[in-house]
Order: C-alpha cells, then structure tokens, then sequence
C-alpha cells in the first residue's frame, strides 16, 4: 500500500509539472498586430505546446489593464507605450523583443480594376472617435485626395468595409492586408509604427520568456515578414 501510495504521489507530482509545462500564456496586443501574432501562435504551439491565447487590446488600455493586475503575460505594443509600462515597474528584468516595423498602407481589393482614388471613396480613421490613427492628416500630409473620404473608428473598420465593397480604398497597416487585398501605389505615404513584446510582472505563468526567445528566431521572423511586419535592423 505504501508503495502504491507513493507511486500515485510521484504520478501526480509528474501530471503537475506536465500541465505546468504545456499551459498557454496570455497575450494582450494592439489590435492590428493580432493577425501577425495569431500566426505566431499556431508555430508556437506545434514547437512547444502553449497556446497563445491573443487579445487585441487600444494601446492606451494595456497600461490601465496592468495597474488593476489584469493578467498579461507578454504585451507586444507601441515602444512609448511599453515605456509607460516600464517607468510604472509593471515590466520584468527579461529584455524585451527586437522591434518590428508596421507600416500604413492604401489598400484595395485584388478582384477588379478600382477607379483612381480621386474618383473614388477611402475608407480611414476619424480622429473624433479615438480609435487612430489621423488618417485624414496622414493622406493629406502623403499628397492623397480621395474624392470622398468617409471615416471609420480604427483600420479594422476601414477594412471591413473595404471587404465588403462599400468603399475601393482604406487606410491601413500592413499586418491588416488579407490575401484578398493589396496595397495600392502611395509614394507620399511613410508612417510606420514600431511594435516590441515583453514579459509583465502580471504574469502568472510559467516560462514567458519562451515566446520571447521564440520571437528571436529567424523562423519567428520568417512568419512576422510573411503576415506584414519588418524586423527593425
């Protein structure tokens, strides 16, 4: 009985630490580096078996939601952002990841021959409802006059209205072309937005920094150039 005893105790201990080693880690992103991640996510799995459970989240909710202690293993988000993040001592000692470059795009639909943009309605956050980016600045400030520009609350609006036909263009970031879409000529415009992952003190998993290390991979890489992003050099 003793021996049965003891084998059930090193059987259980052996499940734990199984379990422990094969969970998931929470990811909170900011919404268009979701696609890129998600396709992170499925190599992750298959080389390491944690799940990546993935929540795009306004970059300026990221900071909130980690001085109320909700859980956030890693946060891939906007470097001023993290520095926020970093100053309140919300981050660990782990380095953060490389940058990745995100760049806003015009994009259109590969199906068609759509109109010149002068001629045609573009899809593009409005500044008044928060969602950003500016896009009427930004196509101004890039030289692009839409005949008509109708604003949407982020670039994932712009785009599902683009998939559904109701407008020929929209602003949005590279991460968000689907195979469906393609970015359309724009020489004036060169805004990109720089992304970078780290380990929260929030974190209640174990090994975190695996999805780190992960990222450092050249077939991370490989995966982040395939779904839109840059490796900053």
């Amino acid at each position: 009985m003793k021996f049965g005893s003891a084998m059930l105790a090193t059987l259980a201990v052996a499940a734990t630490a199984a379990q422990a080693a094969t969970t998931d880690l929470v990811v909170h992103c900011d919404p268009p580096l979701a696609g890129p991640l998600r396709d992170i996510a499925v190599v992750f799995y298959a080389k390491s078996n944690v799940r990546l459970r993935i929540f795009p989240t306004a970059p300026n909710a990221i900071p909130a939601q980690l001085a109320r202690e909700i859980q956030n293993d890693v946060i891939v988000t906007q470097p001023e952002v993290l520095a926020r993040v970093g100053a309140a001592g919300q981050l660990t000692d782990f380095p953060p990841s490389a940058r990745w470059r995100n760049r806003l795009v015009i994009g259109t639909r590969r199906e068609g021959r759509p109109r010149p943009i002068e001629q045609a309605v573009c899809a593009a956050p409005d500044p008044g409802w928060g969602g950003g980016p500016d896009g009427p600045a930004l196509l101004a400030a890039a030289g692009v006059r839409p005949g008509r520009l109708l604003g949407t609350f982020d670039t994932d609006e712009a785009r599902t209205l683009l998939l559904a036909g109701e407008v020929e263009y929209a602003l949005l970031h590279a991460s968000e072309l689907t195979p469906e879409l393609a970015p359309s000529a724009a020489p004036g415009l060169t805004v990109e937005l720089l992304a970078i992952a780290a380990v929260t003190r929030s974190t209640r998993r174990p090994n975190p920094e695996a999805l780190l290390r992960f990222l450092a991979t050249e077939q991370a890489a490989a995966v982040l150039r395939a779904a839109g992003l840059e490796p900053v050099t």
